[in-house]
């Protein structure tokens, strides 16, 4: 029997039993994000060095999107069982 007062806890105690574990994944973006700022640092210095503004575009770009996919799986937003 479910109390009217606890309602809400049992509601929220429910959905948490239902949802997947997403805490593996979630720290695994975390990991993914965390390097794709390094290199991001790094494809920055690259190119105030002198380095091909068009090869560190490309850099960039497939980093940022790499970061994206990260950050998406971290809000809930992405499936990490997908591979991309």
């Amino acid at each position: 029997m479910v109390l009217p007062h606890r309602l809400d806890d049992t509601i929220d105690l429910m959905a948490a039993a239902a949802a997947p574990d997403q805490e593996p994944a979630a720290a695994a973006a975390r990991a993914v994000i965390a390097d794709c700022d390094a290199k991001l640092a790094t494809h920055r210095a690259a190119l105030e060095a002198g380095a091909d503004p068009t090869l560190v575009t490309q850099w960039i770009a497939e980093t940022q999107t790499r970061r994206v996919r990260a950050a998406h799986v971290v809000e809930g937003i992405g499936r990490p069982d997908v591979p991309r």
